[in-house]
């Protein structure tokens, strides 16, 4: 279990971290606060996808290259769970929506520019 960025219980499950992220949240069943990860966590993501579309290209044998997606997919899990932090998302009349949304607008631009650069380098 992980703490709530907002109460600081133990309210949110593992699993229920998996599957959220910058835009997808879930409430804390303590204190009600909606829970999501950062926008920084897609370049996490993004790796891992470059690295997937990178590794069946290599000249090896299937039985190592999905050895390596193995790993690879296995480490991003693990790095997911260990590094990728939780935060509030706040809503429009709390101290900070403003500042929190201008961050989300600028990463997720990053993002989907950094993402779009991958796609057209890689094909």
């Amino acid at each position: 279990m992980f703490e709530c960025p907002s109460c600081n219980k133990k309210t949110i499950s593992k699993s229920s971290k998996f599957w959220i992220g910058p835009i997808r949240s879930i409430t804390c069943k303590n204190c009600n606060a909606k829970v999501s990860v950062p926008y920084s966590s897609l370049f996490l993501l993004t790796l891992y996808l470059a690295l997937m579309l990178i590794i069946p290209k290599m000249r090896m044998n299937l039985i190592a290259i999905l050895v390596m997606i193995v790993v690879i997919f296995v480490a991003y899990i693990y790095l997911n769970y260990k590094y990728v932090p939780l935060e509030v998302k706040l809503r429009k009349n709390e101290n900070g929506y403003k500042k929190q949304k201008i961050k989300n607008v600028i990463m997720a631009t990053c993002y989907f520019t950094l993402s779009f650069t991958f796609i057209f380098l890689l094909t």
